[in-house]
């Protein structure tokens, strides 16, 4: 199972831009991942399909032979920061694989800055049984970077993104 986490929801609305929430573009990106992965015929759960926010121990729901993805957008007080990450919990060698792949994807279609691969002790990275990746899409607090992230074309290429790199990891590990 491909397990499809928006980040977010409900009253907590994440990382706020000037004129957007991280809640509702975490969703949207959710969604068009989650189309993909129907059609690439991979098995897809979401965490949630409208604006709540689901509680933690249902986001984290998993086994071992699954994988999970958190779709976020990152936030700073300096409106120049720019860049796009993943994280993954320490010393989980599958989920650096994951974290990596999804990077370097994102990479490929997006023009921004490469902040890296990076470990974090989040908890939808540590609760989970499974190889796990939390993706900050972009910097919400930086307006041209919101701008990006509003787009359904950014949208599409960062869920085009995640589906290959899926893709790319259920070859390897099956």
């Amino acid at each position: 199972m491909f397990i499809i986490d928006a980040g977010h929801g409900g009253e907590k609305t994440g990382a706020v831009g000037r004129y957007s929430q991280e809640k509702d573009i975490t969703l949207k990106i959710a969604k068009i991942v989650g189309i993909l992965a129907e059609l690439e015929e991979i098995e897809n759960r979401l965490t949630r399909t409208q604006d709540i926010e689901p509680e933690w121990k249902d986001r984290v729901v998993s086994n071992a032979e699954d994988i999970f993805v958190s779709i976020h957008c990152n936030g700073a007080s300096a409106k120049n920061v720019k860049g796009i990450s993943t994280f993954h919990y320490p010393n989980s060698e599958k989920g650096k694989e994951l974290a990596t792949e999804v990077k370097n994807e994102l990479i490929k279609r997006i023009d921004t800055k490469n902040r890296g691969v990076k470990q974090a002790d989040f908890y939808v990275l540590r609760e989970t049984k499974c190889p796990a990746v939390l993706v900050e899409c972009g910097f919400i607090t930086n307006l041209n970077e919101e701008n990006k992230l509003n787009t359904l074309e950014y949208q599409c290429k960062v869920a085009v993104s995640i589906i290959e790199a899926i893709k790319k990891i259920k070859e390897r590990i099956g």
